[in-house]
This record gives C-alpha cells, structure tokens and sequence, in this order.
C-alpha cells in the first residue's frame, strides 16, 4: 500500500511542471496599439480584355522592407481586386419568364416570357449600402469596386489583339487612380 501511494505521490509530483495557466487580466489604463505604418507598396494588374475589367493584387511594406499583413490579406501579403463596371438586374424580384401577360405579373412584363424585367443597370458605388449589399462588388456603405471604368473603349482590341501590348502611363495611371478610389483615396503613390 505504501508503495501504491508512494508511485502516486511521484507521479502528481512530476505532473507539476506540465499544468498550465490561463487567465485575462485587466489593464489600469487603456493601451493603444497602433499598426505598422506602410511606406511602400508592391502592385501589379492584368488587363482583361474579355472580361473588360482589370485584375490586380497589391501588399503594404514597412519602412524597413518587412510585408504587412493585414486581415484580407493572403499569401505572401497579396490582396487581390478587381476593377470593372459592375451591372445588376434593375428588378431582381421578377424574370422575363415569369411574365405571362402585359403588366402581369409586374410592370416590366410586357407579353408572355417577353419584358424589360431582366435589364441590367451599373452599379455606382454610392448606390453601395454594405460589404456585398446589394453586389458582392460593394466594400462597404457608399463605397466599393462597383465603377472601376468609365470608359470601357480601353478594352476595344477584343480577346487576343491585347497580346503583348504594352501598357502606357496613360493607362496605367488611369488603373492606379481607380485602385486608390477604393484602397488608399489620399495617398499620393510615385512609381
């Protein structure tokens, strides 16, 4: 029996070191912790002629060359978007299909299957209420990637006369303007 209690002894005695502890603790004062200041950034785009829109990624850096991960971010960094001119049914709610008559069963229906209920109209990013409301185009209220391009003539030369095209200041600039209407609206960015 000794010897029972003595193994038992040993063994809480050796399980000591391996306890662990957790706990919250409340600080006296509030501590700000600020988030690393970028000074640089890492940017390249794709120009997609038959998609009409352009797809990019870009990554922060410190003043010190590190990468700044930020919560959207994902590997290396990277955050990738895309600028386009966004459309959306101007009456989701109803199909040109489900018209079976004039007016019926909405306004938009004006024979059976035949109608202007399956119209697309471009999203404005003010028209923006919430991340993805009421297109997954939209950032946030009033603001998104909804209007990348007002001017789609950018993308004329159709799906394959843009190969090895080289890209002016021209449109590059235009690309970096609408990227920092979403991303960074009072940065000045010198390349």
């Amino acid at each position: 029996m000794k010897k029972i209690i003595l193994v038992l002894v040993l063994v809480f005695i050796m399980a000591i070191p391996f306890l662990g502890f957790s706990d919250t603790g409340t600080l006296s004062t509030p501590y700000s912790i600020q988030p690393t200041e970028a000074a640089s950034i890492d940017w390249d785009f794709n120009l997609g002629t038959n998609a009409n829109m352009v797809t990019g990624r870009h990554r922060w850096k410190a003043a010190d060359g590190s990468v700044i991960y930020l919560p959207n971010s994902a590997r290396n960094g990277w955050i990738s978007w895309t600028l386009k001119n966004y459309q959306i049914d101007s009456i989701p709610e109803t199909s040109n299909r489900d018209c079976t008559g004039f007016e019926t069963p909405a306004a938009c229906c004006i024979d059976v299957n035949i109608g202007s209920c399956d119209d697309m109209e471009y999203i404005e990013n003010t028209d923006c209420i919430a991340a993805g409301d009421p297109s997954p185009c939209c950032t946030n209220e009033n603001t998104g990637v909804c209007t990348g391009w007002s001017d789609t003539a950018l993308f004329d030369c159709g799906s394959s006369a843009c190969d090895d095209y080289i890209l002016g200041v021209g449109l590059r600039t235009l690309i970096m303007i609408q990227w920092k209407r979403v991303y960074c609206p009072d940065c000045t960015i010198t390349f």
